[in-house]
């Protein structure tokens, strides 16, 4: 089931870079065999994100490489069946469909084309297609009512916007037979949509993949009159970094306490610090570990811990320091990039 999840992300990300590539021509110049630096010049396009589109390409099998020449396989003509006007979806402001009766219908009318499989014929490239309008839409109501079950969840919706969701369950195959509850396959992509959050987030830089590629990219990834980053919705981005934390952090779970189980205590860590701490989830965890099962647990009032959340971006801090409120904690703006900074930022925090 992870796997028909992750393709749902998969065409999120590629369904606009392949539009992208079609409106440049890149799959009429590569029906024969092109040059890299050929084809960039031909194409006026930023060689980096060019590279990058192709290697995409690649990896669904459109393209085939031989060292530095590049050419289309018979799997590219499938590029033509994509509807020119999908990336619309990308704008559709889900979050105010769920009690505005017209947004409602509207929604409803992508399901419809959804239902239709978006009318290509090949299965694999609907599913790509389907993730354009499945990702956003339940991330967002899943963002707007994180506790519900998804019954309870449409019931809240206005009328025409709740029919949308339950169509939309059925059409999936995600219902059980009496249509009253969902099937595993439904309750997976219910509580697990948040895998695709971080892919989600750069929805801002896809809607703007032409600039991307072939444009003035610089400007897509610029920082707007408040300082934060224009290409990325960085607050989904950290609920989906924390979100994926939770399935990792159990195999870190007997470092850390191997760790904070040794005496003597004083030669244990007095910090512990979070490089791209997100929403600080991760942190809290580990506090919570520490505290609640290792040695030094019992021992804090002598020994304190404290946490150190460093993050570029100022949203991250903003929600690490919330996550944080009730422990000992420090946010530092830091770049990876840049160590010798960060100590001495850690040096001016008194650390």
């Amino acid at each position: 089931m992870l796997d028909v999840l992750n393709n749902h992300s998969h065409g999120f990300v590629a369904v606009p870079v392949i539009l992208s590539c079609r409106k440049a021509k890149l799959f009429d110049l590569i029906g024969a065999p092109q040059a890299f630096d050929t084809l960039a010049e031909s194409l006026h396009a930023n060689p980096g994100h060019l590279r990058v589109a192709l290697h995409l390409l690649q990896s669904l099998g459109w393209v085939r490489r031989v060292g530095n020449i590049y050419q289309a396989t018979p799997l590219a003509q499938l590029s033509g069946s994509l509807p020119d006007d999908v990336l619309e979806v990308l704008e559709f402001p889900f979050a105010d469909s769920f009690h505005d009766e017209k947004l409602g219908n509207m929604f409803g009318a992508w399901v419809d084309r959804l239902e239709r499989r978006w009318g290509v014929s090949d299965e694999t490239l609907a599913v790509y297609l389907d993730g354009l309008l499945v990702v956003p839409f339940l991330l967002s109501v899943r963002t707007a009512y994180p506790e519900d079950q998804a019954f309870v969840v449409m019931e809240r919706l206005c009328s025409s916007c709740r029919t949308a969701m339950l169509r939309l369950f059925r059409v999936k195959g995600w219902l059980d037979e009496d249509e009253k509850e969902l099937n595993s396959i439904g309750d997976f992509f219910w509580k697990r949509i948040f895998n695709t959050a971080v892919a989600a987030s750069y929805r801002p830089l896809l809607s703007r993949m032409d600039e991307v590629l072939f444009g003035d990219c610089e400007d897509v990834v610029r920082l707007d009159d408040d300082g934060h980053e224009a290409h990325i919705d960085r607050t989904l981005n950290v609920v989906g970094s924390g979100f994926q934390h939770q399935k990792y952090f159990s195999d870190m779970e007997s470092v850390l306490l191997d760790i904070f189980d040794r005496e003597p205590f004083s030669e244990q860590p007095a910090y512990v610090a979070d490089m791209g701490c997100g929403d600080g989830s991760f942190l809290k965890r580990i506090y919570e570990l520490v505290s609640q099962r290792s040695r030094r647990g019992q021992v804090l009032d002598r020994y304190p811990l404290k946490l150190i959340g460093v993050d570029i971006n100022i949203r991250s801090l903003e929600r690490t320091a919330l996550t944080l409120k009730d422990i000992e904690h420090v946010t530092l703006r830091g770049d990876i990039g840049d160590p010798a900074g960060l100590i001495r930022d850690l040096r001016d925090a008194g650390v």
